[in-house]
This record gives structure tokens, C-alpha cells and sequence, in this order.
């Protein structure tokens, strides 16, 4: 019987797949295989892409500033030959407190998402906003405290300016106030909430904050209980007396109240001399105001002034008394005698402004009754040259009505005229024909 084509075709294709399962991994195992090859080729071939851009990026970075250049002091740098320009951007470690001047433009690819194009201009890092990286050991607190940190410190600042910013809002946010509580949690919880205490409070909230923003905080009590303060290693943090990292152990002479503030051990009590010193403070300056008046003299003359009263600015300022023990300022003993004292008092100025004004105006000079003779007809009935003169009025308005603020005329009275130099008449010329003209009727005579 003679096997047909397709049936000696099938024959032979399960021949070669038996032998080939004999010899080779199972068909999933050379799937799995093929697959790992190809990421492992992908893998090597994007790995020697991104060297080669990296290197060129590197070159160019020769030429120009380099992003890392401009990162803050004490922090880890991101070196351009082993990082992409998303890891530059996204990198915790490398953002900067200042932020570069330019954009950084970034010509080929990046390799991690999200990808920037060619020829895209990448904007500068942004600075990582603050994040929990410790527990004051109460999520109440906690809570109270992230609401704080979040708008008081950045995922990017050193540990020694979150210290700072956290002492700086303890000492100015939280005021005054006694008796509080002498337990931590309890003592930072209301610090956080009310924003009052005393040094119990400051020291515990200055605590909390500390902790949950990373910082291995603690505090200390005086032996007598009668004080208390932050810690961070040996160092104090004291809203109360404006102490800020100094250490413990060279507080241990500081007299306050009359006691060693910073000691935590028994010791004698200190020999304290007091004094209270007077300080004036918030010193500010009353402006003079200026007025202006009719001068009573009515010869006085408008627009012209004379300063009657000479302006003086005024002086207002605190008085403060200062406590003092063994020479040292004791802040929180500070005491408030008197709100703006006046201590200059403000005169204002008086301008004394004319009340007179003075205007002249001419009075033209008329034909008087001398005549001079002229054999020019032309002349006839004309001025004779300097004959006559035009006289002088004076016209006096007096001011009855004076701005004050700006020494402006307002009103006048009615004016009143003076001749001041009366006109005199001028000569007029008149026609006479010669007397040795003939006549008609006149015989010409000779002599």
C-alpha cells in the first residue's frame, strides 16, 4: 500500500521532535531559556548605550557646570558618570538648598522614566518637602508636630538647620505661662496645641519635634526641679535663656534666680548680687506738623514767610528695668515699666505768611497847556519829546482768609488805591507859519 504525502510528512515531523526532546531542555525550559537570553543580550546592550551616553555626557560636562557642582555642603553628590539625568533629578541625595541658576538641558534620552526627549530642557530639582524619619513617641503628638515640621523644614536641610528653625519657632511661638505639666508627652502635647508653657514645656515641644524629624533629642531636669532644657548629645537648646548649642558641662557656673540653672546634681547654693538697670527700647520718632498763620503786621508783605515757631519732632520709647545677677542679664525677668514714654515732645511748627499785597499800575500822562512853535505842519498837535511823565498807582489788596496747610490766599479785602507819583502833563507842538512868508496882499518890500 503506498503511504500518502501528508501522512509520510507527519511521520517524519514526529520523528525529529522525539529525537529533539532526547537532546535538548523541555520545550518550557527552552522557552525560559530563549526568553533569559534575550534580556540578558537587551540587558548588555542597553548597558553599553548608557555608558556611551553617559561618557558623552560626561565630555560635555567638562565644558559647562555640572549639576552636582551646585549641591548643598554636607551632602552626598551624585557623580555624573554613574548616575542618568533622572537620577540627578529624582536622587534624594543630591538636591540642593540652592537651586542652580539655569535649567539643565539634557540631548539624548534619559534611560529611567519619565523620559526626557531630545532637545528638552529638564527644570531645576525641586526640594524635597519634609517627611517623618522618627516618633516623639505619641501618635497624638506626632500628628500635633507634622502639622508643624511640614511648614517649617524640607526633606533636604542638615540636622543643624532643623535644630535651628525648630529652636527659633519654639523661642518665638510659645510664650510664658505657669504652672505646666512636668511630664514629657503630656508637656509637648500642650506645647504643640496652645503654644504656652514654661521651660518644662519649651524643653519637652523642642523634644518632640526634634524626634520625629530624625533628631536623637532628649532633656534634662536642674536637681531641684526647678528648670529644665533640651538636649541633642552634650549640647543645650534653651528658648528661655537664648541658649543654643552650648555644651552642658561649660553651663554648670550659670546663676540664674539664684541658683545653678544647668546643674542636675546637689550643690551649695550660690552667692548671687542682683541690680536692676533701667533701658529704654522701640524708640520712635512723632513727626512735626506744619501750620501756617496771617502775619498780624500789615505792613508784612504776601507771599514772603517767617517761621514763627520752630518745629520739633517728638520722641516716644519703652522703658524697660533689666535684672541682673552676678553681672549676668536674666531675660525672663524683664519688666515693663512704661509704654511709649514720651520722651520728646513733638512742637509743631508756626509759619507767620504776609497779609498784604502790593500791585503797581501806571497813570498815563495828558496834554498840559504849553505849547512850543513849529514851522513843520507835520508836527502839528504832536507830544513834545521828553516833556510830561506817566504817574504811579499803588493797588493794596489785604488777605482776610488763609489756608493753614499750605499758607495759600484764599479771600481777599477790597482793594485800596494810592497815587504813588501824580502824571505830569506833556507839551504839545502847534503850527505857526514863518513870519517872513509873503502874502497876496502884502507888497514884497526891500530895504
Amino acid at each position: 500500500m503506498v503511504k500518502k504525502p501528508r501522512t509520510i510528512l507527519l511521520l517524519w515531523l514526529a520523528g525529529i521532535l522525539f529525537l529533539t526532546g532526547c537532546t535538548q531542555p523541555g520545550f518550557a525550559d527552552e522557552r525560559t531559556w530563549f526568553h533569559e537570553s534575550v534580556q540578558t543580550g537587551s540587558s548588555a546592550a542597553e548597558a553599553a548605550a548608557t555608558t556611551a551616553r553617559e561618557a558623552e555626557h560626561s565630555e560635555e560636562s567638562e565644558a559647562e557646570p555640572s549639576v552636582t557642582q551646585s549641591l548643598t555642603r554636607n551632602r552626598p553628590s551624585v557623580e555624573s558618570s554613574a548616575a542618568s539625568v533622572t537620577d540627578l533629578v529624582t536622587k534624594k541625595a543630591a538636591v540642593s538648598d540652592r537651586l542652580p541658576p539655569e535649567p539643565v538641558t539634557v540631548k539624548s534620552q534619559a534611560t529611567a522614566k519619565p523620559t526626557v526627549t531630545a532637545g528638552t530642557t529638564v527644570p531645576a530639582a525641586t526640594v524635597p518637602p519634609y517627611a517623618p524619619r522618627g516618633t516623639s513617641g505619641s501618635e497624638t503628638v506626632d500628628r500635633l508636630a507634622d502639622t508643624i515640621l511640614l511648614q517649617l523644614i524640607n526633606g533636604s536641610m542638615t540636622d543643624s538647620e532643623i535644630m535651628s528653625a525648630v529652636f527659633n519657632w519654639v523661642r518665638r511661638q510659645i510664650t510664658y505661662s505657669s504652672p505646666a505639666s512636668s511630664v514629657y508627652l503630656t508637656g509637648a502635647e500642650a506645647g504643640l496645641r496652645y503654644r504656652r508653657g514654661n521651660c518644662y514645656t519649651r524643653a519637652f515641644t523642642q523634644v518632640a519635634l526634634l524626634r520625629r524629624a530624625g533628631i536623637n533629642a532628649t532633656y534634662n531636669i536642674e536637681y531641684e526641679g526647678r528648670h529644665s532644657w533640651a538636649l541633642v548629645g552634650d549640647y543645650v537648646l534653651d528658648t528661655g535663656f537664648n541658649v543654643y548649642m552650648v555644651k552642658e558641662s561649660a553651663l554648670q557656673d550659670y546663676i540664674s534666680g539664684g541658683i545653678y540653672l544647668y546643674r542636675t546634681g546637689p550643690s551649695p547654693r550660690p552667692s548671687t548680687s542682683t541690680e536692676s538697670r533701667t533701658v529704654y527700647l522701640d524708640e520712635q520718632t512723632i513727626p512735626y506738623q506744619t501750620y501756617y498763620r496771617l502775619n498780624p503786621d500789615p505792613a508784612s508783605i504776601y507771599p514772603n514767610q517767617i517761621v514763627s515757631v520752630a518745629g520739633v519732632n517728638g520722641v516716644t520709647r519703652d522703658q524697660w528695668t533689666h535684672r541682673y545677677e552676678n553681672g549676668v542679664r536674666q531675660p525672663s525677668r524683664d519688666l515693663l515699666v512704661e509704654d511709649n514714654q514720651v520722651v520728646t515732645v513733638k512742637v509743631d511748627q508756626i509759619v507767620l505768611v504776609g497779609q498784604t499785597i502790593i500791585e503797581m499800575a501806571s497813570i498815563p500822562a495828558s496834554a498840559g497847556t504849553a505849547m512850543v512853535e513849529t514851522s513843520d505842519p507835520a508836527l502839528d498837535g504832536q507830544r513834545v519829546p521828553d516833556t510830561g511823565a506817566d504817574g504811579i498807582l499803588q493797588i493794596m489788596r489785604t488777605i482776610t482768609s488763609l489756608n493753614e496747610q499750605t499758607g495759600e490766599a484764599l479771600d481777599f479785602g477790597a482793594p485800596q488805591e494810592k497815587i504813588v507819583m501824580p502824571a505830569a502833563p506833556y507839551s504839545v507842538y502847534v503850527y505857526v507859519a514863518p513870519s517872513n512868508a509873503l502874502s497876496e496882499s502884502t507888497p514884497l518890500t526891500t530895504p
